[in-house]
């Protein structure tokens, strides 16, 4: 058994995807995160994560993905982009 951490992927830092994805990085999990806005990820990348310019590349790059979205409007607008 391995105790390699489970590279983790997170889509989404609005209200509650933000302070949740910021346990993910306390808790020592390497941390690659997607947002429509950029500045939401700045902030986290001084805590340590990783930005995913596309969603392809946070699918490619994380073992386990977790998705804090506001409404089924804007997962299928993220998910039907070009690379989602």
């Amino acid at each position: 058994m391995t105790s390699e951490k489970f590279k983790t992927g997170w889509i989404g830092l609005g209200k509650m995807g933000n302070p949740m994805s910021k346990q993910i990085l306390k808790a020592g999990f390497p941390l690659r995160v997607y947002n429509r806005s950029s500045n939401k990820i700045k902030a986290l990348e001084t805590e340590g994560a990783t930005s995913a310019k596309t969603i392809k590349e946070l699918v490619e790059k994380t073992d386990v993905i977790f998705i804090m979205i506001s409404n089924d409007e804007a997962v299928t607008e993220i998910f039907n982009q070009e690379n989602g």
